[in-house]
């Protein structure tokens, strides 16, 4: 009866305080811990962005994140089976195309999977930006070096490939902050 009981109000703190809806009630909890992030990722902000290359890639080739140095990069760490990952789409499908032709550049990275599984699901998602996965070592290297704990993660590189900002979860707060720091990078043309 008592593990019943603290069961619930465990399940009742969660779903109250998840971060996982953009549009639910505030979560202010975890928005207050979460502000915490640029402290948390202080060791990548302000510095060269970690490069790596794509193995396999949908809309577009593979290519190494420094390729794209003179644009502005978001990059969007997710899974498949991540329903916040899927969530930010609509986001990310808007920020596309409303700042894509200033110099913003999206790369999903996302874990090993089959091509036809990821270009039915681009399909499925209309996602048109660039996915890419890699081999699994590489893609721990990968999330190692980006500090990558939690997804959806979005990491934004500045025009020089320097990390700029990084947003783990969903929220609306988080959304705006990033799309603010989208902007704030386009504007900057140096």
């Amino acid at each position: 009866m008592i593990a019943a009981v603290v069961t619930a109000i465990i399940v009742a703190v969660f779903v109250k305080y998840s971060s996982d809806r953009l549009d639910g009630p505030s979560s202010s909890l975890l928005d207050n811990y979460h502000d915490s992030e640029d402290e948390q990722f202080a060791r990548l902000i302000g510095q060269p962005a970690p490069d790596f290359q794509g193995e396999l890639a949908i809309n577009g080739k593979p290519i190494k994140l420094s390729d794209l140095r003179g644009k502005v990069v978001l990059v969007d760490f997710w899974a498949v089976w991540c329903d916040p990952c899927i969530k930010a789409f609509p986001h990310l499908r808007e920020w596309r195309k409303k700042y894509g032709g200033e110099g913003l550049e999206i790369v999903g990275l996302t874990e090993p999977t089959p091509k036809t599984h990821l270009e039915q699901f681009a399909a499925d998602h209309n996602l048109e930006h660039l996915l890419m996965t890699m081999s699994g070592p590489a893609y721990s290297r990968t999330n190692q070096a980006y500090g990558v704990q939690g997804i959806p993660q979005v990491v934004l590189v500045d025009r020089q490939g320097v990390v700029r900002m990084v947003r783990v979860g969903l929220t609306k707060k988080k959304t705006q902050a990033i799309e603010a720091g989208i902007k704030k990078l386009l504007a900057d043309k140096a």
